[in-house]
């Protein structure tokens, strides 16, 4: 980081609370296009496109640091509880969505919420950590739209609209 250490003990008590200031920058970058995508329960597969297009953007912006926080995960067990923590909000917050769009029958009907949130937000996770973080803005332009086009199909009947309201 180019400071000197005592200077870095200034701030940060270890190098957990340093990984755990990290994650909660990137994890601020994330959550708030997940939360508009959450916010409206059409699902569309526009919004879904628009949404999951700034949450690749954004992992690709901040991929050296997300990187370092998810192998940090690995032998700390402080930043790995903060990781589950916040996957299984982004999990919570996509069920509850998921199963108020089902009843409001704005998405599928034998759609499994938990377990579609579930597989979306890790299927995200790990796409984004894997690829992404190594590939050109073509090829995360790409990345997210396919993402958004497993997301439309898999809520909705026919990939890009939503068969109950036409739109």
């Amino acid at each position: 980081a180019g400071i000197a250490r005592a200077t870095f003990y200034l701030y940060f008590s270890d190098r957990t609370a340093f990984l755990l200031r990290l994650l909660d920058h990137a994890g601020d970058q994330i959550a708030e296009p997940l939360e508009e995508m959450w916010g409206n329960p059409a699902l569309e597969r526009e919004a879904l496109g628009a949404a999951i297009a700034i949450v690749v953007s954004r992992f690709h912006r901040h991929a050296a640091i997300i990187s370092a926080v998810i192998e940090a995960a690995a032998v700390d067990d402080a930043v790995a509880a903060r990781i589950d923590a916040e996957m299984r909000g982004f999990i919570e917050t996509g069920t509850a969505v998921l199963q108020f769009a089902q009843a409001a029958g704005l998405i599928r009907a034998d759609l499994r919420p938990a377990e579609t949130a579930t597989a979306l937000t890790w299927m995200i996770e790990r796409v984004c950590h894997q690829t992404v973080r190594q590939a050109s803005e073509a090829e995360v332009a790409a990345i997210a739209e396919a993402l958004a086009a497993i997301a439309g199909h898999s809520l909705h009947t026919d990939g890009t609209k939503n068969p109950t309201l036409n739109v």
